[in-house]
């Protein structure tokens, strides 16, 4: 069975469409069209804000609640984040 791949980005390679939803979103600062506003990730990235997807990351375990899906989200949605944060500032 062969694997699908995503199309790639330049830092990472994106194999699933939840890790590229969220990259995608990542990029949008964490607010995406069709996704639930958990987050706000503000740039440029620092420790807070990466700390507080970590954070909420396990508390879902935690609870029971965290997902495959949801944790490939959340973890593309971090590369994308700071992916953004080295781009140029469009004027």
């Amino acid at each position: 069975m062969s694997v699908q791949h995503r199309p790639n980005t330049s830092v990472v390679r994106i194999f699933t469409p939840a890790f590229g939803k969220g990259f995608a979103t990542g990029l949008r600062d964490g607010v995406g069209p069709d996704d639930d506003l958990r987050f706000r990730l503000e740039l440029p990235v620092d420790e807070h804000s990466i700390v507080e997807v970590v954070r909420n990351l396990t508390e879902l375990a935690v609870e029971g609640n965290l997902t495959e899906s949801l944790l490939l989200h959340d973890c593309g949605m971090l590369a994308g984040y700071i992916f953004a944060s080295q781009q140029p500032v469009s004027q």
